[in-house]
């Protein structure tokens, strides 16, 4: 304990175990849901707008696999698991926005290239599960430990 009857030792500690709440952790869910919702998906990304159009037309209109489609116009289809909010190109975050499990988005500029994408899953963030329960409590110590600091400095 210091002069002032401070006793610092494990005060973060007690400060963020004091801010973590259920109701905490919720409402840092609730105001991230759209960049916290999981997508896994299966891409194609061409150099030609033109290209990424007769994909989807097979795709669509051919009831063509995707993979293979893109295998025969000499490319191939990738995989990810990626929450929304990371998605780096802003075109093809906002389409993929509102795309339901099963839909073919695109094509849509992204870079470089364009993009056709189909959304295999689409999973809304839960306080459940574990790695949106974690970025929620990351955000909850941040906003705890930040508004502390505040109070301490006067701001």
């Amino acid at each position: 304990m210091d002069a002032a009857g401070f006793d610092p030792a494990g005060w973060t500690d007690r400060l963020i175990g004091a801010s973590t709440t259920t109701e905490a952790l919720t409402s840092a869910i609730e105001s991230r849901r759209l960049d916290w919702t999981h997508l896994d998906t299966l891409s194609v990304t061409t150099e030609r707008r033109e290209v990424a159009e007769e994909l989807r037309h097979q795709v669509l209109h051919d009831g063509a696999d995707l993979r293979d489609a893109a295998r025969r116009a000499g490319t191939s289809a990738q995989e990810s698991a990626d929450v929304l909010g990371s998605i780096g190109a802003p075109n093809l975050r906002a389409a993929l926005a509102g795309a339901r499990t099963g839909e073919l988005v695109g094509p849509v500029q992204a870079d470089p290239g364009w993009a056709l994408v189909t959304v295999v899953a689409r999973t809304e963030p839960t306080l459940a599960d574990p790695a949106t329960r974690g970025r929620a409590e990351a955000v909850v110590r941040a906003d705890a430990l930040s508004r502390a600091v505040a109070r301490h400095i006067g701001t």
